[in-house]
């Protein structure tokens, strides 16, 4: 996992031509211009999320991991926490590995996780195999909407 500001993207050399492609893309590009939704960038290999949503609570969210591409949160807009974990240690898998949504999801509590407080043009890179809780609110009382990007990168 790497958090870090946009800004400083350009520092992260990952031997990856998809990777750099992807990161290329984003200090290059002006992700708020784009509307909600998918936008392929390179087919399937690279693409770009784009979403508004109310952050959700902690207690009432799922763990997720992906085996195949890696993830790039960027928020545009407002404010949430990402929580991350090392394994699935004593969760409990409540939607199998799905080949075609790439996620796998988890309840439960991890005691090794760390809440990553996400403002605006700053990012989280995630690879597969790392468990993520996203979208989360930064406090309870929390109501306004967020727009965030997810960059997924195919690597597997």
């Amino acid at each position: 996992m790497i958090y870090d500001s946009l800004k400083n993207i350009c520092l992260y050399k990952i031997k990856d031509k998809y990777i750099s492609y992807a990161f290329d893309f984003l200090i290059s590009e002006d992700i708020a211009s784009f509307p909600d939704g998918r936008h392929s960038i390179l087919k399937d290999r690279v693409y770009l999320s784009v979403s508004s949503y109310e952050p959700k609570s902690y207690k009432d969210s799922l763990w997720e991991m992906h085996r195949r591409y890696a993830d790039i949160h960027i928020l545009i807009k407002g404010e949430e926490i990402i929580a991350s974990a090392p394994s699935t240690g004593s969760l409990k898998c409540v939607r199998k590995y799905s080949r075609k949504n790439d996620c796998a999801l988890f309840i439960g509590e991890c005691d090794k996780s760390v809440k990553i407080h996400l403002s605006p043009k700053s990012f989280v890179f995630l690879l597969p195999y790392e468990l993520h809780k996203p979208s989360l609110r930064v406090s309870e009382e929390q109501k306004s909407v967020v727009r965030k990007a997810v960059m997924k990168i195919l690597l597997h």
